[in-house]
């Protein structure tokens, strides 16, 4: 990979989606996928005006043998928008992949208020 596409990994890594903002992306992944299994790769498509780079992670689902699959769109004024998300049961594709992202972050969410009342 280029040093962009590296660049680009570690921040959707660290960043968190619109509407999500307690905790980064990756967190909300590793919540899905068994230990040391989340893995993460970039591919750069170019055309038009600008580039995008397409930022992928994948990993085993807890319990599971099916793969949890994120796919991200990144364009070069910071924008990272979720193209894709799947667990295995589900495949969602933009405004339901976001729901479904959603979905899991809430979980995270109530966890950890369970945990501090």
């Amino acid at each position: 990979m280029t040093d962009a596409e590296l660049e680009t990994i570690a921040f959707v890594r660290e960043s968190s989606l619109e509407g999500f903002p307690d905790f980064t992306i990756e967190e909300v992944l590793l919540t899905k996928v068994e230990d040391g299994t989340l893995e993460w790769g970039c591919i750069t498509e170019e055309g038009g005006a600008h580039s995008v780079f397409y930022v992928y992670a994948t990993g085993i689902a807890i319990g599971d043998f099916v793969t949890v699959y994120a796919g991200f769109d990144v364009y070069d004024d910071g924008r990272i928008v979720l193209y894709n998300l799947d667990d295995g049961s589900r495949d969602e594709y933009y405004k339901d992949a976001l729901e479904m992202f959603g979905e899991w972050y809430e979980v995270m969410l109530s966890r950890i208020n369970d945990a501090t009342a």
